[in-house]
């Protein structure tokens, strides 16, 4: 899916792999205000701040939880089965 974002919008990234990481680039390069990363593992956040995300989120497996405030944009790029 092609989510457009518009210049100071909130996108949340669901999952900082590759793809996610990119996501997060492409979101600052069109000018998002707010870029949360959501990942379960520490080291792929991480990337995620130096790629361009302003707001991190560690998730459980098993958290059901969705980023704070929500997101406008949002872009599932996890390998995890649903």
């Amino acid at each position: 899916m092609v989510e457009r974002v518009a210049a100071n919008e909130t996108v949340a990234v669901i999952g900082a792999g590759g793809v996610g990481l990119n996501a997060v680039s492409a979101a600052r390069i069109a000018g998002a205000s707010r870029i949360v990363a959501v990942d379960v593992q520490d080291g792929e956040l991480r990337r995620a701040l130096a790629f361009g995300a302003t707001d991190v989120v560690i998730r459980s497996r098993s958290d059901g939880s969705c980023p704070p405030g929500g997101g406008l944009s949002t872009l599932r790029a996890s390998g995890a089965r649903s």
